[in-house]
């Protein structure tokens, strides 16, 4: 295949993107009502008022993935001497491919994130949580599966149909310099983010709970296997939360100070500092089950020397799940999660996650 058509075949999967957004948040829909047709039960008129959400997520990018990343959370901080624990699983697979004369940004494959998080109360309405990652990359399994979703319902497959299935590349180059790449079949330790979080206001009738946290995030993954950027990474920002009857809101607004790698700085590129904003609304079916939806969006992309959209576009993380009452005070939740815009993020995401104490 020559380089103007492999070029213009990646124009066609930019080109196409769009309606691949649609096509998936109707995925994600299908995906999530067969599991609740066995899990939701019957509708509870006037439900405990449990608040089980938000969804515990992240924006999963390879490249974002080695920047800080507040997870949403409620505005209520744990009582002093309080902990917690949680493990948060998500998967992804991702096709984003394209090039220009100097520039070539692949993001092709499929890769999981697990963390494992500890949460205690400080006291004086303050708690701090370490969150502890681990990162996995794959060339996957799910292309097939997507291909013969679009096939089924007559869609076009976006792109990926130009491509051999189920292969691994993730690297960005520009003026012949590598500046990231992600090795195939790795697991590995993550950056480490550390948190405090401080309750300005508890929920009142007539005002809803704000808090506000500041973040610093370790650099202890690896730069070459594209875990970490090798930098310290900051963050500040403010949640809240408003519960109404059977129903829970929640927001977020978060700042980002991101550190360039080794790789970027040799190449002249800039890590952008990134602005995220959170929305979420919970609500109880039963006396042990919440449904959830949750939107994140990223004003800016992750670079902007690079005028590709893979690297250079907003994301809007879209996720629907379910979340529910565990034994031994503990909660279960599982949600699906795609990048409404269909530009830079994960075609496609699955998240489960299990929590005490929270």
């Amino acid at each position: 295949m020559s380089a103007a058509e492999t070029n213009g075949r990646m124009r066609t999967s930019g080109a196409n993107k769009n309606g691949r957004s649609g096509r998936l948040t109707l995925l994600a829909w299908i995906v999530l009502a067969t599991p609740s047709c066995f899990l939701l039960g019957e509708r509870v008129d006037e439900p405990d008022h449990v608040v089980r959400g938000p969804l515990p997520t992240r924006i999963q990018h390879p490249l974002g993935l080695t920047y800080l990343s507040f997870r949403p959370r409620r505005a209520q901080v744990l009582e002093a001497g309080r902990q917690a624990f949680a493990a948060t699983t998500t998967y992804s697979s991702i096709f984003e491919v394209s090039a220009d004369a100097t520039s070539r940004v692949a993001f092709d494959g499929e890769f999981g994130r697990t963390a494992a998080c500890w949460r205690r109360g400080l006291g004086n309405a303050w708690d701090l949580e370490v969150e502890l990652p681990f990162l996995y990359t794959t060339s996957g399994f799910l292309d097939a599966f997507v291909e013969e979703f679009h096939a089924v319902f007559g869609f076009g497959g976006g792109g990926r149909e130009f491509f051999p299935r189920d292969q691994f590349d993730m690297s960005i180059v520009t003026d012949g310099q590598t500046i990231y790449s992600a090795t195939e079949d790795h697991f590995g330790l993550g950056d480490v983010p550390v948190v405090l979080t401080h309750q300005l206001r508890e929920e009142t009738p007539e005002d809803a709970a704000v808090a506000v946290r500041v973040g610093v995030e370790l650099p202890t993954g690896s730069e070459s296997d594209g875990f970490g950027n090798g930098e310290l990474d900051f963050g500040v920002g403010l949640v809240s939360e408003r519960s109404r009857g059977r129903t829970s809101y929640f927001g977020g607004l978060d700042l980002y100070v991101n550190g360039a790698s080794s790789d970027f700085d040799a190449a002249g590129i800039d890590a952008n500092n990134l602005l995220m904003a959170q929305g979420g609304l919970e609500y109880r079916w039963s006396d042990r089950l919440s449904l959830l939806l949750q939107v994140v969006f990223q004003t800016f992309g992750y670079v902007n020397e690079i005028d590709l959209e893979e690297i250079d576009a907003r994301i809007v993380d879209l996720g629907v799940g379910v979340a529910a009452d565990a034994p031994g005070d503990s909660q279960w939740v599982l949600s699906f999660h795609e990048d409404a815009i269909a530009a830079a993020g994960a075609d496609f995401s699955v998240l489960f996650s299990w929590s005490w104490g929270l």
